[in-house]
């Protein structure tokens, strides 16, 4: 009687065992775009300063190199769109966009335009270290829009 008892107990005992607990799931979807900033000014800073120790995240980056109505008088050499905490340790690892100066003809026109996407978010190098991205001084009657979207995280 003692063991049937004791096996009555063992089995209730496992009935009633408490499972493990249950994972829930985050409502928060860490790789989209939370923040955007651009820019059209000639030699210009876009600084994207993280929080605490984490990282920043570019989810994409629109460019476009346009020219007003009037056009540019010459074309010149190309300029650089360059940036800081991006791509490596070393400053000159940091990613760079080559842009031309535009055609002499194609007045009132965007002569490139392109969007680049990083689909899980393109990491900054050191984190808890603001992302640059520095416009060149453009040519008279040029403009080029950079437009930054990101997010931050660990």
């Amino acid at each position: 009687m003692k063991k049937l008892t004791l096996l009555l107990l063992f089995a209730v005992s496992l009935i009633f065992a408490q499972s493990p607990s249950s994972v829930q799931q985050s409502a928060t979807k860490l790789d989209v775009g939370l923040f955007n900033q651009n820019t059209a000014t000639s030699a210009t800073t876009l600084t994207l300063t993280p929080p605490g120790s984490q990282s920043v995240y570019i989810t994409q980056i629109d460019i476009s190199n346009c020219q007003d109505a009037t056009g540019i008088a010459a074309a010149a050499a190309p300029t650089y769109i360059t940036s800081t905490n991006l791509g490596g340790a070393l400053a000159a690892n940091s990613l760079s966009w080559m842009m031309g100066s535009g055609l002499v003809t194609g007045t009132g026109s965007c002569v490139q335009s392109y969007s680049i996407t990083y689909p899980t978010g393109m990491k900054s190098t050191i984190p808890g270290t603001p992302v640059t991205i520095i416009t060149p001084t453009y040519i008279t009657h040029q403009t080029i829009r950079v437009s930054v979207t990101y997010f931050f995280a660990p």
